[in-house]
């Protein structure tokens, strides 16, 4: 059973699947929380105009030429009831094919909701695992250089940036820290990689990450101006900003 891939997993990666879990994740209430979302509502921000356009907070049916409501429980209620019926599978599909989400653009959106709604160790743990899990596939990037895999960490650690934390609480940010506090300055003179680590130094580990990266601020300066035979990575000159 372990080893049994997740009946959702297809769903889970389909750009249409997907979105039937994310409006179960997302509450229709829930406002983005970004300084330029201009308070949009997030699901929102997860469907296109028309998806948007099409999906009524209360589904109604046609019955005797008049508009009946297709349940008398209020949306909000609808979707919490499902939710944790969907629970375990939603779980298990992010444990069991971690990497598959994270590298996946429909896939790492439905992770970062279960993320947020369903945190657990087991399930962080995964997530560092992935990070660290070096292919000997050639053709694989390594997550942080991963076009969708570092963009998943970007946003799992903005994610938790804009909540309140106290040391007892469970934190994907401290797991991660834990695990990479030797290998942040190799993470760092990477494009992507740098992307990564200026959006975990907005965290709870931003004081340990900015004193681990200190003795590697001269390289990453280095990549952030460019210059003869250096590329200039846009990446460095943003987690350069983040070190002040």
């Amino acid at each position: 059973e372990e080893n049994k891939p997740s009946p959702i997993l297809d769903l889970v990666l389909s750009d249409t699947g997907s979105k039937l879990f994310l409006l179960l994740l997302v509450a229709k209430e829930e406002m983005s929380s970004s300084d330029d979302d201009k308070a949009t509502p997030r699901w929102h921000k997860l469907l296109d105009p028309y998806e948007v356009s099409a999906l009524h907070q209360n589904p109604t049916v046609t019955e005797n030429g008049e508009e009946v409501p297709t349940s008398k429980k209020e949306s909000g209620t609808r979707r919490r009831e499902l939710l944790v019926y969907l629970k375990e599978l939603l779980v298990d599909v992010c444990t069991k094919h971690t990497e598959e989400l994270m590298r996946s653009k429909s896939g790492s959106k439905v992770l970062i909701e279960v993320c947020e709604n369903f945190a657990s160790e087991e399930l962080f743990q995964a997530i560092v695992d992935v990070c660290a899990d070096n292919s000997e596939d050639e053709n694989v990037l390594p997550l942080f250089e991963d076009p969708v895999g570092h963009l998943t960490m970007k946003h799992l650690f903005l994610s938790e940036s804009k909540k309140s934390s106290d040391d007892d609480d469970l934190s994907l940010a401290r797991m991660f820290y834990a695990k990479f506090e030797e290998e942040l300055g190799s993470i760092a003179t990477s494009n992507r990689g740098a992307f990564v680590l200026s959006s975990l130094l907005q965290t709870c580990v931003k004081d340990e990450a900015k004193k681990a990266l200190k003795s590697h601020k001269k390289e990453i300066t280095k990549l952030a101006k460019g210059g003869k035979d250096v590329k200039k990575l846009a990446g460095c000159k943003v987690l350069l900003e983040a070190l002040k």
